[in-house]
């Protein structure tokens, strides 16, 4: 006689899920839920168990993520039932999370997280980030390795490269984040700039929306994603680096060396472009190819797509834990 014997087997992750408009979900002592954090701590900081296809979502205060039948969403459950599994949906470099109730999890502009969308949309998307792959200070010295082994360079004509063998100043960039978008400034003094050609410069003498970048993540390395919808590609000939790539694959990964932290106490950064409206929902896939996020504000999943900046500080925050402070060099 045969015995069949089901095993059931659970994963478990440490995580942070950023949303669309680049805040980290977030869980207050009381149980309320929020998505307004610019920053990843202990608070916005979530342990991601996987049994059979379903998820659950455990905060720093030992409460499991629960999608209550009205749409309201809650961190103040003490053990998981039906109400706190989710099912984790892949939609390109994001997740969408489908509650028990069928419904989607969804960051609403003002910060506000629901579950009471039918159907998917940009609002209802989330990266899920692995602690640790990728929360930066706003401001750090950086160098971007390639595939190829060579280190994005900026001349001081202005002309960006990848084909240097090893990371001096030329090769060191101050990466500055704010709203879940990136700059890069050249030893130089100067950002780099992704065209509407596709061509990849450092001359820019300040930064607007073309200098702008959406870090997405893929495992340990990055992809830049640029205003116009394009990814950085370093090129196996010459090691040339252009922005117009429609996909990430291998040549559109960097690696993000951290150098040093850059402090100044207060920081205040100028923030991206307004953004004008609100871009439909794509009808199917992800991302949407025009015009690319909100310059305002946007992000990345389970290693992929962005990084985020100041933000004042925020009421119901725990004191006496980990204050933002130095982050050791080290590779993200």
């Amino acid at each position: 006689m045969h015995h069949h014997v089901h095993v059931s087997v659970t994963t478990e992750t440490k995580v942070h899920l950023k949303s669309h408009h680049g805040k980290f979900l977030c869980a207050e002592q009381s149980g309320k839920v929020v998505a307004d954090r610019a920053d990843c701590r202990e608070w916005e900081t979530w342990t991601m168990r996987t049994t059979n296809g379903k998820t659950t979502f455990q905060s720093h205060h030992g409460k499991y993520l629960c999608a209550e039948p009205s749409g309201k969403l809650v961190a103040d459950r003490s053990s998981p039932a039906e109400w706190e599994h989710f099912h984790v949906i892949q939609q390109g470099s994001h997740a969408a999370l489908r509650s028990h109730h069928g419904k989607y999890v969804c960051a609403e502009k003002n910060h506000k997280v629901v579950a009471d969308r039918s159907a998917l949309g940009p609002w209802e998307q989330w990266q899920v980030i692995p602690v640790g792959s990728h929360c930066l200070p706003a401001e750090t010295k950086v160098q971007l390795k390639s595939h190829h082994a060579r280190f994005l360079c900026a001349e001081p004509s202005g002309k960006a490269v990848a084909d240097r063998r090893e990371a001096k100043e030329w090769e060191t960039w101050t990466m500055v984040t704010a709203n879940g978008k990136a700059t890069f400034k050249s030893a130089h003094g100067k950002y780099l700039c992704a065209e509407p050609s596709g061509k990849l410069v450092a001359d820019r003498s300040s930064p607007a929306e073309w200098e702008h970048f959406q870090i997405e993540h893929h495992g340990s390395q990055v992809a830049l994603r640029t205003h116009h919808g394009k990814y950085v590609c370093a090129e196996q000939k010459d090691y040339k680096a252009v922005a117009d790539r429609s996909k990430v694959d291998i040549w559109e990964k960097w690696q993000i060396i951290t150098v040093a932290t850059v402090t100044h106490h207060p920081v205040h950064y100028a923030p991206p472009p307004a953004f004008g409206g609100y871009p439909p929902a794509p009808s199917s896939g992800y991302p949407p190819q025009s015009g690319g996020y909100p310059p305002q504000q946007g992000y990345p999943q389970q290693g992929y797509p962005p990084p985020s900046g100041g933000y004042p500080p925020q009421q119901g925050y725990p004191t006496g834990l980990n204050p933002p402070g130095q982050y050791p060099p080290g590779h993200y």
